[in-house]
């Protein structure tokens, strides 16, 4: 029991390593597809690939994958700020590096932290919330403005790009939190609507 155990956690751990490094080598994926494909077109194309396979994976498993027409307004609405992170994520990072682009989009929790206090009922800000936060943020400021010689010109406007990019990914978050809770839409429905509308 206890070896199945440790292996289970091994492979956990082995699956989340993945994750990460995946997650990590988007942003670099991004910054090479950019230099030979435009980043709007590159982003679209990926939103649309990533569309139909959602849709056939949602169809073999018996999954409806459009929202009810009734709720077709806030898939448009998820759709749009989905496509505005993307906006600002692929043409950012033709601004800046792709070590930075990963930093300034990855505060997207930050976003949705500062932004649940005021969206979401349940999820108010505590002092011990806001100051770890506010440590966090400065953290992160005070990192990236050492070695800026060595950055390309124009950097500040892919940082303040990426920056943009996830305050619409912790919109998208909290728009969708706010949504389906209260609403019968289950994540295939979110899903595609986030990748379709976007296009």
């Amino acid at each position: 029991m206890k070896e199945t155990q440790n292996r289970m956690t091994l492979t956990g751990a082995f699956l989340l390593v993945i994750v990460c490094f995946l997650w990590g080598a988007n942003v670099v994926s991004i910054r090479i597809s950019n230099q030979g494909i435009p980043p709007l077109l590159a982003a679209t194309l990926r939103s649309i690939l990533a569309a139909v396979l959602l849709a056939l994976y949602a169809r073999a498993k018996g999954q409806a994958f459009l929202m009810p027409g009734g709720e077709r307004i806030h898939g448009m609405v998820i759709g749009f700020l989905f496509g505005m992170d993307f906006l600002f994520l692929y043409w950012g990072i033709a601004f800046t590096t792709a070590s930075r682009s990963t930093i300034f989009l990855y505060t997207h929790p930050f976003w949705v932290a500062l932004g649940a206090h005021f969206v979401l009922h349940d999820d108010r800000m505590s002092p011990a919330k806001g100051s770890g936060l506010l440590l966090a943020f400065a953290g992160m400021v005070f990192v990236f403005r050492s070695g800026i010689g060595q950055l390309p010109e124009g950097y500040w406007i892919g940082d303040l790009m990426e920056v943009v990019a996830a305050i619409f990914w912790g919109a998208t978050t909290l728009y969708i939190k706010r949504v389906a809770s209260s609403r019968p839409i289950d994540h295939y429905q979110t899903l595609f609507a986030q990748l379709f509308y976007s296009i």
